[in-house]
């Protein structure tokens, strides 16, 4: 494990969780394991994926810790319900 973020597009959580953790992927093989600390839902596919590249950036990547840092302990319990 490290103390980098994982920024990913998905539409399937709780799958994109699981495969992660599993070592399914190689390029975060060595990073696991993985657990949700800030997410961001979308409707529109384009969006979000725009939104992926931003926080990937250098400018978004300069944001994410405060991001993840502020984000309502309510609002991550949604998510992690979907894990459940």
């Amino acid at each position: 494990m490290d103390d980098r973020y994982y920024t990913g597009y998905t539409i399937d959580l709780k799958r994109r969780l699981e495969r992660h953790n599993s070592g399914y992927s190689k390029a975060t093989k060595k990073r696991r394991p993985f657990k949700l600390v800030y997410c961001e839902s979308y409707q529109n596919k384009s969006i979000a994926i725009k939104r992926e590249y931003f926080l990937k950036g250098k400018i978004g990547g300069s944001t994410k810790k405060s991001l993840v840092e502020n984000f309502p302990k309510e609002e991550l319990d949604k998510y992690l319900e979907i894990l459940r």
